[in-house]
């Protein structure tokens, strides 16, 4: 890195830039990833984060997200936090004009299917290509997704589906997760990382810069981190579902039958509420299975996915069925239920519903044919 960008970079920290060496920086940290992580590390000495990380024990897991020449290499969570911090610059320059609602100011977004420039709530956002989407919120909050992230803009905040979002919050804002809700408060600088890879435990990474900034209601301080690991095979906590939860009266079952109106010949064999604000039921139509997408909100469809998996011997096994399941799980346990999966483990068939009960997470198992209460597992 020559020494002419380290002097633009001090320029810029010490509030000297003109507009043109303002152009110039915020072009190359767009473009260049090693223009950021210099960035990231003049800040560093600006800010004394280095003074911090002598007294810090190094973090154990390094998010794969991250990538740095091996020279560069140090304790994982230092490194996110760096990054983090050249993100947080680039959004200070993108965003130096506060009016006007929330919209997309740099990047491609693909919004409920197709590509737009124009936020809208309670839909699916996808980031397009190889660059960082950069987002205004109402009031003022200014996040980047990561490329390939998915994430769901909720009146409370956002939903992180899948990638890594920095933000900084204005006044208060909630990213909700599959594996846990973070929550800042004004000012607050936070990064959330969410790596959901099939088959592989699950992790979420939350790194703080500054502000205050909770994990599940637990305080974590500015220079800190966390990491949650959990077996793909868990249910997510409860807290995950409270917003979407609060925006449907309706219910799993009921859910189950628009769905199978839709397909008649086909079989339910999974059905969820899931965190993005859909009912999402599979259903095995001969030979292959077709995943049937609804709102929560009011039950209406929004589109068909067809899945190549051949799931006839779950047919074949001559289980209850879904509906049924549900309801006799729920003489079990008083909740919601948010899913429900037909299951064959050794030739056995079995069916799984998951219940959110006031703040817990509780799986009912039965027997698949007779619907027989095999027993209930709690999770936290």
């Amino acid at each position: 890195m020559s020494s002419d960008l380290d002097t633009l970079i001090h320029r810029y920290l010490e509030g000297l830039l003109s507009e043109e060496e303002a152009a110039e920086l915020n072009r190359r940290a767009l473009e260049d990833p090693l223009f950021r992580l210099r960035l990231a590390q003049i800040s560093f000495d600006q800010v004394h984060l280095l003074e911090i990380l002598k007294s810090e024990p190094a973090h154990a897991a390094v998010p794969a997200a991250v990538v740095v020449p091996p020279r560069q290499r140090a304790a994982g969570r230092w490194l996110v936090l760096a990054a983090s911090v050249a993100c947080f610059a680039i959004i200070g320059l993108l965003l130096l004009n506060p009016a006007g609602g929330p919209r997309v100011v740099a990047g491609r977004l693909r919004v409920d299917g197709s590509e737009s420039t124009t936020l809208k709530k309670n839909k699916k956002l996808t980031v397009l290509g190889a660059t960082s989407a950069h987002l205004r919120l109402d009031d003022g909050t200014v996040a980047e997704l990561a490329p390939g992230s998915e994430a769901v803009l909720r009146d409370d905040g956002l939903t992180l589906l899948f990638g890594t979002a920095h933000v900084r919050v204005a006044k208060r804002l909630r990213v909700a997760t599959a594996l846990g809700v973070v929550t800042g408060g004004p000012q607050a600088a936070f990064t959330a990382e969410l790596r959901m890879p099939s088959g592989k435990a699950h992790r979420l990474f939350v790194a703080v810069m500054s502000g205050e900034v909770a994990l599940d209601g637990a305080v974590v301080a500015p220079g800190d981190s966390r990491l949650v690991i959990r077996d793909s095979s868990e249910p997510p906590p409860s807290t995950t579902y409270d917003s979407v939860l609060g925006k449907t009266s309706l219910t799993l079952e009921y859910a189950i039958e628009l769905a199978m109106k839709r397909e008649p010949a086909g079989l339910a064999v999974k059905a969820a509420i899931e965190v993005d604000g859909f009912f999402s039921i599979e259903l095995a139509v001969g030979a292959r299975v077709v995943d049937v997408k609804l709102d929560v909100r009011d039950g209406s469809y929004v589109k068909t996915e067809e899945d190549p998996d051949d799931e006839s011997r779950l047919r074949e096994a001559g289980m209850i069925g879904l509906i049924p399941a549900v309801k006799r799980a729920l003489e079990e346990v008083t909740g919601r239920a948010v899913l429900a999966e037909l299951k064959l483990e050794d030739g056995k068939p079995f069916i799984d519903v998951t219940i959110v009960a006031n703040t817990v997470v509780k799986v009912v198992r039965l027997e698949g044919r007779t619907g027989r209460l095999v027993g209930v597992q709690v999770r936290e």
